[in-house]
């Protein structure tokens, strides 16, 4: 057993410095198997704004917005959990350098509807790109900043509800609400858990 263990360094010692990091193969440490990003995020900024938000987004029609968003909950808390879970899982991922997968964007767009599938770093640059610029600067960074503003205002008249505070002059958030009961359900639509 000795033998065979001062043979191997013998042959160990034989050898350069520079043999010793030399691989005999051809896979790379480093090797990102995510795909080259296509466009640039920019590209993309405009090309996943959902259909019904998107004059309202690029003519920065806030009032617009916030009707849109007033009628379609679902829609909305897709496009905020697209932001939080997606992108944001995408970045870190890419951050730490692991891997993810591609992504389907699951409402109708104004041009490509079900077809546009970002890779991770499609994605990863898209969060960067949405998170690092101004708000207002980009289409997805104002859409989101819009929505946050929203249920921001709904969990606030949510804790008056919850307080016995009469929340009247907020019932214009809602839709065909009038009491404090119907605003209630409404943000439920929202927020889960909320009755």
């Amino acid at each position: 057993m000795k033998t065979i263990f001062f043979e191997f360094i013998k042959k160990f010692q034989k050898r350069s410095y520079l043999d010793i990091y030399i691989m005999d193969t051809t896979w790379p440490f480093n090797f990102d198997c995510v795909g080259v990003p296509r466009h640039l995020p920019s590209y993309y900024d405009t090309l996943i704004i959902p259909k019904i938000f998107y004059n309202a987004v690029i003519n920065r029609n806030i009032d617009q917005v916030n009707t849109v968003i007033k009628y379609n909950p679902k829609l909305s808390i897709a496009v905020v959990i697209y932001y939080d879970n997606t992108l944001r899982s995408a970045f870190f991922y890419k951050k730490n350098a692991k891997f993810d997968m591609p992504n389907k964007i699951r409402w109708a767009t104004q041009t490509e509807n079900g077809k546009i599938i970002l890779n991770p770093n499609e994605l990863s640059m898209l969060y960067s790109y949405i998170t690092t610029a101004p708000w207002a600067s980009t289409n997805m960074g104002f859409l989101i900043n819009a929505i946050n503003n929203y249920l921001i205002q709904l969990r606030y008249v949510m804790g008056l509800i919850n307080n016995k505070i009469p929340a009247n002059k907020y019932y214009d958030l809602g839709v065909n609400v009038h009491n404090n009961a119907e605003m209630k359900y409404y943000i439920s639509k929202f927020i889960p858990g909320v009755r």
